[in-house]
């Protein structure tokens, strides 16, 4: 659990500092599939999400563990346990643009929307440099 909580605090530094453009932070994003311990260190309005928020929240962790575990798929062929393709991992940020997804929504179902679909890009792209290989 520790790898995986800081592997999305490393994809959310990573995406911050990689990413040129300016993000608008008009809709959380809040990682409710982790265990309870990790859940009490969630921004604030995590804890008071509607049903319907909670919902989108639950559907954005679950295209999140998809694409983990397919980067993963494709990081596990290295020798070393725990490798990291680090220059892939840059591509596929700077492809997904996924700050577009902040900046372009209007609602946060659009936001979560946009955010799956471009999830769904980048395991498309990994899936291509699997077959590649």
């Amino acid at each position: 659990m520790r790898t995986i909580l800081k592997t999305i605090c490393f994809v959310i530094l990573f995406f911050e500092i990689t990413t040129e453009q300016t993000v608008d932070r008009k809709f959380p994003t809040c990682d409710l599939d982790l265990d309870d311990e990790a859940l009490q260190y969630l921004d604030k309005e995590c804890h008071n999400l509607t049903p319907e928020a909670r919902q989108l929240m639950l559907q954005e962790a679950a295209s999140f563990k998809q694409f983990h575990q397919k980067l993963t798929e494709y990081e596990s062929r290295g020798v070393e346990e725990d490798s990291k393709d680090w220059d892939f991992r840059e591509q596929l940020y700077e492809s997904a643009e996924l700050y577009l997804c902040q900046n372009d929504s209007e609602t946060q179902q659009a936001f979560v929307d946009c955010v799956v679909k471009k999830r769904n890009e980048m395991i498309v792209l990994i899936d291509e440099k699997l077959n590649d290989e």
